[in-house]
């Protein structure tokens, strides 16, 4: 199946999808595709020399929805790396400028901003990078697993990169309380 120049990549994503579906709908059962999605969910753990780190940078999660580290574009400005970009749930990838001037409008009004966070892990990059995972389940219905990479430097914890991905599989809602919470 082609696209034609100028359709859009969600699109191509949706026709890909239902092409999937329909071969594993007509020749594998359902029974093998579950065993198989439990195989390929990892088992994660966070070395013990890494429990302070982790303790440290899950503080700091979600980026961008904790009040105590800033609500204002210096704030924000300050906790990214120069070269900071991300690619959000949508799959859009944006730069720091875009993210920036999204965060400044969204803080510019009152807002609510409820979320749980849970299944925090940690791993070591390198001398100063660490990646940081976990789920957040935003408004008790958006579930979607996240990936911050963190660079400790002189001035203290820079946001290198950050990735949101949306969990289609509702029955992974995580328990209330797993985690870490907030509701303002």
């Amino acid at each position: 199946m082609s696209l034609e120049f100028g359709q859009s990549q969600s699109r191509a994503s949706q026709i890909c999808s239902d092409s999937i579906r329909t071969a594993f709908r007509n020749s594998v059962p359902m029974s093998a595709l579950d065993s198989q999605f439990q195989e390929m969910n990892p088992t994660a753990s966070t070395a013990p020399e890494l429990r302070v780190i982790l303790a440290e940078l899950s503080r700091r999660e979600p980026i961008f929805h904790r009040p105590e580290f800033g609500t204002t574009r210096t704030d924000f400005d300050g906790l990214m790396a120069e070269d900071y970009w991300e690619t959000g749930a949508s799959g859009r990838r944006n730069s720091r400028q875009v993210i920036l001037d999204e965060l400044e409008t969204r803080f510019s009004v009152p807002h609510a901003d409820v979320w749980e966070t849970s299944d925090f892990q940690c791993r070591k990059l390198s001398d100063d990078t660490y990646l940081l995972t976990y789920t957040l389940l935003q408004d008790h219905v958006r579930l979607t697993r996240r990936a911050t990479i963190w660079r400790k430097t002189a001035g203290g914890w820079k946001i290198v990169y950050h990735q949101g991905t949306i969990v289609q599989d509702v029955k992974e809602v995580p328990v209330s309380g797993a985690g870490g919470q907030n509701a303002r």
